[in-house]
């Protein structure tokens, strides 16, 4: 029998380099409860009504997402002062690397601990980094794969996108 977590796909070959966050598009965010780097307890549910999350899910062993982290992070702040959270998360590593490859980095922003790797799996993650976006209802509204210079030109209309579309929802809401 076919287990209850199997997926079908169209393409292997495309599915193991994209992974199927894509399939999720539309849907309530898989809600799994990690621990940060710091030592909290986080939880995407926490932010709902509030905040779009932006989820970057990167390795240090990963040369793509850690060579262009920085790029990528550059306009983070930009959209923090607008209600978005961000949160790189971390995928299978001990969390003393992971603290040793952030403070080598001078990273300074939240870091969130996948060790087990449930969040990749429920985010059907294949491939190393991936850009999810979540809006403020709770819902995966974009998956980017990569970090090429075009990948990072869509991150950004889609963010802008995300927060603009979040924007009016409360002005509305406030009328």
């Amino acid at each position: 029998s076919i287990p209850g977590e199997a997926i079908e796909v169209a393409d292997l070959q495309h599915y193991l380099i994209e992974g199927g966050t894509d399939a999720l598009l539309g849907k309530a965010a898989p809600e799994v409860p990690l621990e940060m780097l710091s030592g909290e307890t986080w939880k995407l549910a926490s932010h709902q009504g509030s905040h779009v999350v932006v989820l970057f899910f990167f390795a240090s062993w990963a040369a793509p997402s850690t060579n262009d982290m920085p790029e990528i992070l550059h306009f983070i702040e930009e959209y923090e002062s607008k209600g978005v959270k961000f949160y790189a998360v971390n995928v299978g590593e001990d969390p003393a690397v992971v603290k040793d490859f952030v403070n080598k980095q001078n990273f300074t922003r939240p870091v969130i601990l996948d060790p087990q790797r449930q969040a990749t799996s429920a985010y059907r993650i294949t491939s190393l980094p991936v850009t999810v976006m979540i809006d403020q209802q709770g819902t995966l509204r974009s998956v980017h794969v990569g970090t090429s210079t075009e990948e990072r030109a869509s991150i950004r209309a889609d963010l802008r996108r995300l927060v603009e579309s979040d924007d009016a929802t409360t002005q509305a809401d406030q009328e």
